[in-house]
């Protein structure tokens, strides 16, 4: 059962790791990292990329967990979800901490030393998704298929995503052995996180991967449902100079204004996304440079806002999304804003 979430945004930066070989080369993706406690343990979930031109193995992350006064709590490590990733591929993974914790605030991935060049599996399984309802809980079923050869140690794993493409939650499913041109069922279920926008699935076996990753869209609950409504009104940036340009290395404050539109008063976060647009062409989205969120409440009408140290130079855009302290929409995504950083 989940008993907290955290929302911890900027704490684990991409890293990138080579090994002797040159052909190695892995990273953390960057925006991928989120942290939740579960059953009173701490987690760091989060995406790794092999950007080489081999498939690695024993690639291991180390999370580090700290509390609101930077205090060291705890150092953990764990694996990738794969086993072996593939050139060019992805894994998710999930580091728990040793046992349950208090008081994390903040945390922060790197990669523990050392991982291998790894013989390539063969690409003869297959993985598709057969079914999804976003009841009061999320669910979804999904299938392996294997090839022409028997499988042994067959397993699916699972990763939702929320839409800033960070990592919410990782599942592994052990199907056992297959026997050739067989089918094994699974099914994600009670991950309970509204914020869930999409699941990505994969499969592995001793010898064999699927070469392709089933990708659900996760149909979002929409905020009609909910008693009480708000909209966020305008986003503007201070800091910026008479053209409308942000200095690099000096701070850019994003104000978001948040109306209240009805029904009763309670708790809201207004979530703020600041993504690097690519070849300074608005609305092509490059990779995300930072997430955070400031907490109000509806009863009148308010702003919240949260501050970036604006530490590289290109134009940038700003989303904002207002939820409930469950993750369930308020109201529809706020008007964008791009502004230059120079």
């Amino acid at each position: 059962m989940v008993v907290g979430i955290l929302a911890i945004a900027g704490a684990a930066h991409a890293q990138e790791y080579l090994d002797t070989l040159p052909t190695l080369t892995v990273q953390i993706v960057e925006g991928s990292q989120y942290v939740y406690v579960e059953d009173g343990y701490a987690v760091m979930a989060g995406e790794v990329e092999n950007t080489g031109m081999s498939p690695v193995a024993d690639v291991r992350i180390q999370a580090s967990f700290f509390d609101a006064t930077g205090a060291l709590l705890e150092v953990a490590e764990g694996g990738t979800a794969l086993d072996v990733i593939p050139a060019g591929s992805k894994s998710p993974f999930a580091v728990r901490t040793n046992g349950t914790i208090d008081g994390v605030t903040d945390a922060s991935a790197r990669f523990a030393t050392g991982f291998k060049a790894s013989a390539d599996k063969a690409g003869l399984l297959a993985i598709y998704s057969t079914d999804v309802d976003h009841g009061e809980s999320f669910r979804a079923a999904g299938e392996v298929r294997s090839g022409g050869a028997p499988e042994r140690d067959v397993r699916a794993h699972a990763a939702l995503h929320d839409g800033f493409g960070r990592v919410l939650r990782v599942h592994t499913f052990e199907l056992g052995d297959m026997l050739p041109n067989s089918r094994a069922q699974f099914e994600v279920d009670g991950l309970a996180d509204t914020r869930g926008a999409s699941l990505v699935l994969y499969a592995e076996s001793e010898s064999s991967y699927a070469p392709g990753r089933a990708l659900v869209e996760v149909p979002a609950p929409g905020p009609s449902g909910h008693t009480s409504s708000a909209r966020i009104t305008d986003v503007s940036v201070d800091g910026a100079g008479p053209d409308g340009t942000v200095q690099e290395g000096t701070i850019a404050t994003i104000t978001a204004d948040v109306e209240h539109t009805g029904g009763p008063a309670t708790g809201y976060n207004v979530y703020v996304q600041i993504s690097e647009s690519e070849r300074g062409a608005a609305g092509t989205l490059k990779y995300i440079v930072y997430v955070d969120g400031e907490t109000g409440r509806l009863g009148s009408d308010g702003s919240v806002s949260v501050e970036w140290v604006a530490d590289r130079t290109g134009l940038f855009n700003v989303e904002t999304f207002i939820w409930d302290p469950s993750g369930i929409p308020l109201g529809n995504q706020g008007p964008l804003l791009f502004f230059p950083v120079g």
